[in-house]
C-alpha cells in the first residue's frame, strides 16, 4: 500500500520539512543552531523524532523523498502492532485472539497518518510506539530494560504534543514496577525532559486555548466523541459517536481501574467494598507479578490523556474537527489496547468467545475500512498528482489549506525555493497534455450536471457535478478506481483538478459539515484560478493512454468569484 499510494509530494505541513533541509543546506548552521532547529515548535507540536528522519533522508539520499518518510512512519506501526501482540501473548492469549490487533490496525481509515500525510507518518503514529515500547520496558524487571525506555521515553515526549504524559505514566509505571532508586532516576530523567519541553515550548505558535477553561462539558463532549470515532464507518451522527465513545469509555475505565487496584491495593483496602467488586477485582487473570497488566493500562491512560488533550485544543468551535482521520488513529488504537485488557480482565473460561466475536467484528470492520475509505485515499492522491502539472504549467499548487487564501503564494515560494536549492525533485508529472501519442480527443455532449459555488472563511469555492456518462469507461470498483481529471483549458492556461469520486466524500463533509451526494464531483477554488474564460473538459487514463474530451461547457471565473 505504501508502495503504490504514497506520493512524493508535500501536503500541507509536510512543508515544514523543506524549510528544515533548506536551511541545513544553505544556512551553515551551528551545533546550538541545529539542536533549536530539530527542536523549534510546530505549532503545539515538538516534532524532534520527524524534523531528524527528514534531515536524514536528505543527508542520505541528497534530496528530501517524502515516500521514504511515509515507509520510515509506517515502520512504527509495525512496531507497535509487534509490542501489542507480544504483551497479548505474555498474557495468555491464543495466536487467534490477537488477530484483532492486525485487522483493526492494518486499514485505512486513518489514511492522514499512513498514506497521504508524511508529517503526521513521523508523528502521530511512532509517538505510539515510542510510548508502548517505554511502558513495556519499564515493567520489565531487568536494569537493561529500564535504560533501554528511556531514550524512548526521551523520542516519545518530543514527537507528539503530548509527550509530557509519557513522562507522567511512565512514572506509574516505575513506581509500581521498580524500587525507589528507579523512581528517583526517572523523576530526575522527567525533571531534565520536561525542562527542555518548557523552555522550547515558550516558541510556540500554537492558538490561545484558555477559552475551553471555561467549555469544560464541550471538552468533555469533544473527548467522548473522538472516543467513538472510528463508529464514523457506519454513521455521521455525532450523537451516535458519542454515544459509542461513553460505553467504550465506561468499560475500558472499569476494567483498567479494578485492574489496576488489584495490582497495587492491600487487600484491606477493599474489606468495605461491595462483594460484586472484591470479586471482579480477584478475576483478574494475569499473575502479580508479570508486567502485561500495568503496561496495557499505561498505554491506555497515555491514549486518554491524548484524546482528552486534542479535545482540549480543538474542543471549542468546529467539532467535526474532531474526528478528522489523523485522529481517529489514536481511537482505534484504545479500542485494540482496551480489547487486550478486557481479555486478560475475564475469565479463561469467557475468553474464547468473546475472542471470536471480536474476530469477526474486525474483520468486517476492516473489510468495511476500505470500502469506505479508499476511495478518500485516492482523491487526496490525485490532488497530488494535479499539483505536479499544475506547477510545472502554471506555478499553482492546489493542496492548499481550506480556509487561508494567504498560504497559497507562501507554498509556492517554498517549492520554488527548494527545487532551486536540489532539496527536493519534483518527479515526473503524471500526464502530458501536449504529448499527442499519449493523448486522445473525442467530443463530449454533456459535462456538469450541477454547478453551485459557496465561501469558506477566506476561500471561494465551486462545486461542479460532472456526468457520470463522461466516465463511463472507468472502473467503478472501490478498490481499483482509475484517477480522473477535470481540465480548465483558457488561452493561456490549462489547470487540472482531481474529480472526487468516493462515495461517502467524507473528507469534504469534515470540512463543511454538509453531506455531498455520491457521483463524481470536482470541487474548485475559484480565488486560485487567473480570471478568464475556461472551457471544460476531464481525461484519465484507460489502456496505458490518457483520454482526453472536452466539451462546449464553459465556466466565467473574473476577481469577483
Amino acid at each position: 500500500m505504501v508502495y503504490s499510494y504514497t506520493i512524493n509530494m508535500p501536503y500541507l505541513d509536510d512543508y515544514t520539512f523543506i524549510v528544515d533541509c533548506i536551511n541545513l543546506k544553505i544556512a551553515h548552521l551551528t551545533p546550538g543552531q541545529l539542536l533549536t532547529t530539530v527542536f523549534y515548535p510546530h505549532g503545539e507540536h515538538i516534532i524532534v523524532f520527524a524534523r531528524l528522519v527528514a534531515m536524514l533522508d536528505y543527508l542520505l539520499e541528497g534530496e528530501l523523498n517524502f515516500r521514504t518518510l511515509f515507509f520510515i512512519g509506517n515502520a512504527t506501526l509495525l512496531g507497535t502492532i509487534w509490542v501489542l501482540y507480544r504483551l497479548a501473548r505474555q498474557g495468555g492469549l491464543s495466536v487467534l485472539q490477537t488477530l484483532p490487533i492486525f485487522w483493526l490496525l492494518l486499514q485505512p481509515q486513518f489514511y492522514e497518518n499512513t498514506l497521504t500525510w508524511a508529517i503526521c507518518a513521523l508523528q502521530h503514529v511512532p509517538a505510539l510506539f515510542f510510548a508502548f515500547s517505554a511502558f513495556y520496558l519499564l515493567s520489565q524487571s531487568s536494569s537493561r530494560s529500564f535504560w533501554g525506555s528511556l531514550p524512548l521515553a526521551f523520542l516519545a515526549t518530543f514527537s507528539n504534543g503530548n509527550g509530557l504524559a509519557v513522562l507522567g505514566v511512565g512514572l506509574m509505571v516505575v513506581t509500581v514496577c521498580r524500587s525507589r532508586q528507579y523512581t528517583l532516576i526517572w523523576l530526575l530523567f522527567a525533571a531534565v525532559s520536561g525542562g527542555i519541553f518548557y523552555y522550547f515550548s515558550q516558541f510556540s505558535a500554537a492558538a490561545p486555548v484558555s477559552g475551553n477553561l471555561s467549555h469544560p462539558f464541550r471538552v468533555l463532549g469533544g473527548f467522548f466523541l473522538m472516543s467513538g470515532s472510528m463508529g464514523l464507518l457506519f454513521t455521521r451522527s455525532l450523537t451516535a459517536l458519542s454515544l459509542i465513545g461513553i460505553g467504550l469509555t465506561m468499560v475500558f475505565v472499569l476494567v483498567s481501574g479494578t485492574a489496576l487496584i488489584r495490582r497495587i491495593a492491600p487487600a484491606y483496602w477493599l474489606r468495605y467494598a461491595p462483594d460484586w467488586l472484591r470479586n471482579r477485582i480477584g478475576s483478574w487473570s494475569v499473575p502479580t507479578g508479570q508486567p502485561v497488566s500495568i503496561s496495557l493500562i499505561a498505554g491506555y491512560l497515555y491514549l486518554v490523556i491524548t484524546l482528552a488533550g486534542i479535545s482540549f485544543a480543538r474542543g471549542q468551535g468546529w467539532h467535526y474537527g474532531l474526528i478528522l482521520p489523523r485522529f481517529i488513529w489514536f481511537a482505534t488504537v484504545s479500542l485494540v489496547v482496551g480489547y487486550l485488557m478486557v481479555m486478560l480482565w475475564v475469565k479463561p473460561d469467557y475468553r474464547k468467545t468473546i475472542g471470536w466475536s471480536v474476530v469477526c467484528f474486525s474483520i468486517a470492520f476492516n473489510t468495511f475500512a476500505y470500502w469506505s475509505s479508499f476511495a478518500e485515499v485516492k482523491t487526496i492522491n490525485q490532488s497530488l498528482l494535479s499539483d505536479f502539472h499544475n506547477w510545472r504549467e502554471n506555478r499553482l499548487l492546489i493542496t492548499m489549506p481550506a480556509n487561508k487564501r494567504g498560504n497559497d503564494s507562501f507554498y509556492a515560494t517554498l517549492m520554488e525555493a527548494a527545487i532551486r536549492e536540489g532539496v527536493y525533485k519534483m518527479p515526473p508529472a503524471p500526464l502530458d497534455l501536449t504529448n499527442r501519442r499519449q493523448t486522445s480527443q473525442a467530443a463530449l455532449k454533456a459535462l456538469v450536471t450541477k454547478d453551485s459555488s459557496f465561501s469558506l472563511d477566506e476561500r471561494r469555492y465551486r462545486y461542479l457535478t460532472i456526468d457520470p456518462t463522461a466516465l463511463a469507461p472507468l472502473s467503478q470498483q472501490p478498490f481499483n478506481q482509475t484517477a480522473a481529471y477535470l481540465l480548465l483549458r483558457s488561452a493561456r492556461h490549462t489547470f487540472l483538478w482531481p474529480i472526487n469520486q468516493s462515495r461517502t466524500k467524507l473528507s469534504l463533509f469534515l470540512v463543511t459539515g454538509h453531506p455531498l451526494q455520491a457521483g463524481p464531483l470536482a470541487t474548485i477554488m475559484t480565488d486560485m484560478l487567473p480570471a478568464a474564460s475556461y472551457q471544460l473538459g476531464v481525461c484519465y487514463a484507460q489502456k496505458g493512454q490518457w483520454i482526453t474530451k472536452y466539451s462546449a461547457e464553459t465556466m466565467q471565473v473574473s476577481a469577483s468569484n
